[in-house]
């Protein structure tokens, strides 16, 4: 049995970019500007953010996300609502939804 928290839910998104004042090194890679997809979810009353970063290790891709918001963005409202984020093709896509969401729960 599903449990559906929300009946209605609008979710919009947007790429930013952020240039850092020192460059980030981690592993194998280094970065000076960091390009994220600021998503953000609203259930008629709350609203709550999260930011999605392509994870480089499952070969995502943040022009890949994007169209696939763009493209999917009815359905995935419709997924969001019945709770099926694991139908999303992108890890990254499905935590930070799954962040946004959290955070509307606990702001009811």
């Amino acid at each position: 049995m599903t449990i559906n928290y929300f009946n209605k839910i609008k979710l919009n998104f947007k790429i930013k970019t952020f240039k850092l004042k020192d460059e980030f090194k981690i592993s194998r890679v280094s970065k000076k500007i960091v390009k994220v997809i600021d998503i953000s979810l609203k259930d008629g009353v709350n609203s709550a953010t999260a930011e999605c970063v392509p994870y480089q290790r499952y070969n995502e891709k943040l022009d890949d996300i994007f169209k696939y918001l763009r493209m999917n963005k009815d359905k995935l409202e419709k997924i969001i609502i019945n709770s099926r984020l694991e139908a999303i093709p992108f890890l990254s896509l499905q935590n930070a939804l799954s962040t946004s969401i959290l955070s509307l729960k606990l702001q009811r």
